[in-house]
């Protein structure tokens, strides 16, 4: 059973492949360039394909909470992430105040609070910066499947992370990114699909292993 986040994921993925099903390539295949500019299309499919990595990243970090039910669940860089919030107040860590701190920690770190921004961005370093902290181990670096080293799929993620970036503040890809073409978008997003399914039974089993129950 997958979790909460890999739901949220697959429903901005859903959203990409009925955008991509109104491109002419998709209405009528055949030989040659497609009828318009389909560039725009494109380009709000890759930015979507992003977003729905950083929502599942932000989701799945969130989810894990409720399954810290004793301190001793904790891993170390939590437990050291908490202690920075209440070095002046130590109190907040008293009886079960202590599972209020670690909410507001895991949040911080994945969306922010206060009016400061979280992870920010869902890039491969930022991600397994978070999921060590969370997770207790920097998971991406076991993201791997038959044809897809982990080294690969942290180059994939900068990748499009990278495309994301020029997308919404550039309007455009960068010359190296090379032409927009509709069987890269759509392999972008199944990509992700899996990426979320390894990452999600890499957690669970990370959570397990710190809680003795299974999370998802």
């Amino acid at each position: 059973m997958p979790s909460n986040a890999r739901a949220s994921c697959d429903r901005i993925l859903s959203d990409v492949s009925d955008l991509l099903s109104l491109h002419p390539k998709i209405r009528n295949p055949g030989p040659g360039k497609p009828p318009g500019n389909t560039r725009p299309l494109l380009h709000a499919c890759t930015v979507l394909t992003y977003t729905a990595w950083e929502v599942y990243v932000e989701d799945l970090l969130l989810e894990a909470v409720p399954y810290f039910r004793l301190h001793t669940h904790l891993p170390q860089k939590l437990r050291d992430k908490i202690a920075q919030r209440v070095q002046s107040k130590p109190w907040n860590l008293a009886e079960k105040s202590w599972t209020t701190e670690v909410e507001k920690t895991v949040k911080s770190i994945s969306v922010g609070e206060g009016g400061r921004l979280g992870m920010n961005s869902a890039n491969t370093k930022n991600v397994n910066e978070a999921l060590e902290i969370v997770f207790g181990d920097t998971l991406l670096d076991r993201c791997r499947w038959q044809g897809m080293s982990a080294t690969a799929n942290k180059k994939y993620i900068d990748q499009l992370f990278s495309r994301r970036g020029a997308l919404v503040h550039r309007g455009a890809l960068d010359r190296g990114d090379g032409p927009m073409k509709l069987g890269t978008v759509r392999d972008w997003a199944d990509w992700v699909g899996k990426l979320a399914d390894k990452l999600d039974a890499l957690a669970a089993n990370a959570l397990q292993s710190l809680t003795g129950q299974s999370p998802w």
